[in-house]
């Protein structure tokens, strides 16, 4: 470029690239958004122990309208809040689970408000009539423990809002063309998750 005659100064144009845009942050799920659950392993009272961990998985995706935010499938972590082996003398086994978080790429969705408890079948009547009838024998009668398998479903509740970017968009429909025939028509499937 060469400077402009006649005072008027030289100006050079420098070509910067602009920043990418960053992904859009289409939707804010609320604080207590419902989430369903499922325990992908057994739990027992008999072996629980407070303070264990456990896998469980959402079952449902999360849409805002027909956008997808949160998808099926999000792996995360459940807690043992407290567990009490069945004990003789008919006392139940008890056991209170917790949803602690989900993860998605690498961001941690915290949990609350899932509580999973169950109480085992208890014996107590039983243990006490079989001790009248035989003495110190009925204190030998076991309560039942607590067995929540895999596959159990729960809901917990979103701790805090969360802003999350689009999975997927919705489906775009295709315009219809007035010259094209019957033989070149479109259909579309619905997709199988």
């Amino acid at each position: 470029m060469t400077p402009a005659s006649s005072g008027d100064a030289a100006v050079t144009v420098a070509a910067t690239p602009l920043p990418a845009p960053a992904p859009p942050a289409c939707c804010q799920l609320p604080d207590g958004t419902l989430i369903e659950l499922e325990t992908l392993e057994p739990i027992t009272s008999a072996r629980a122990r407070r303070g264990d961990h456990f896998r469980l998985r959402s079952t449902a995706a999360i849409t805002v309208g027909d956008v997808v935010v949160l998808p099926a499938g999000i792996e995360g972590v459940g807690e043992v809040i407290h567990a009490d082996k069945a004990r003789s003398g008919g006392k139940a086994g008890e056991l209170l689970l917790a949803a602690r978080f989900l993860q998605l790429d690498g961001r941690t969705l915290p949990l609350r408000g899932m509580q999973l408890g169950r109480s085992g079948k208890d014996q107590s009547n039983t243990s006490a009539a079989v001790s009248a009838a035989v003495g110190v024998f009925g204190l030998l009668v076991q309560g039942g423990e607590i067995v929540i398998p895999a596959g159990t479903l729960a809901h917990a509740k979103l701790k805090g809002a969360l802003d999350l970017a689009p999975l997927s968009a919705p489906a775009a429909t295709p315009a219809a063309d007035p010259t094209a025939s019957p033989d070149n028509a479109v259909s579309t499937q619905p997709q199988k998750e």
